[in-house]
């Protein structure tokens, strides 16, 4: 569960008032007051759980359809530790009809020895000021969310997996002429 801004600073002033009257005019039973001071604790767990997505930590959600990259980072496996690898996408949706269209957002997905070479040519390009644009795209998935090779072997229960693409970002074009036309200048 993750709040708005807002919505922390509701929770925090009603929190405020609420420890305020029990610790000054309440004749409650002291089990109410152990029950609010649950309710609190729970609040601040569920508070701390929300800041980290407000402050621009990268998101595990779904990533958008069709995004811009603006930057990669990648995490490979730690062996030694058992450490999951990770990659990070710095990128902008693309759909015009989302709620925050160009809006930069982080995002992190699991780490594929397929996606870290495809994401690694992505990083050179964008070094070479080559715009990326990616997509996401459902894998290959028989019945009930299985791919082919896994429904051989027995397995039963997977997550749909995603496939993603990556290509060099078309021209966008000269930028449309605003004002005045001006005036030709001749050569004498």
């Amino acid at each position: 569960m993750i709040l708005s801004s807002g919505e922390l600073n509701t929770m925090y002033t009603v929190l405020a008032a609420l420890l305020l009257a029990l610790n000054l005019f309440s004749r409650w039973p002291w089990r109410t007051k152990m029950l609010a001071t649950v309710v609190v604790s729970l609040s601040y767990i569920v508070m701390y759980m929300s800041f980290p997505p407000l402050l621009g930590w990268p998101s595990k959600d779904a990533m958008p359809r069709r995004f811009s990259i603006l930057g990669v980072y990648m995490r490979e496996p730690d062996q030694m530790s058992g450490e999951e690898g990770n990659v990070f996408f710095w990128v902008v949706d693309r759909d015009p009809q989302t709620a925050q269209p160009n809006v930069p957002r982080g995002y992190i997905v699991p780490y594929t020895p397929e996606l870290h070479a495809r994401v690694k040519q992505v990083g050179a390009k964008l070094k070479k000021n080559i715009p990326q644009v990616g997509e996401v795209q459902e894998a290959d998935l028989g019945t009930h969310n299985v791919t082919k090779e896994q429904k051989e072997g027995g397995q039963k229960s997977v997550k749909p997996k995603f496939d993603y693409i990556f290509s060099d970002s078309a021209p966008e074009g000269p930028p449309p002429k605003t004002g005045e036309e001006q005036p030709a200048s001749s050569n004498r």
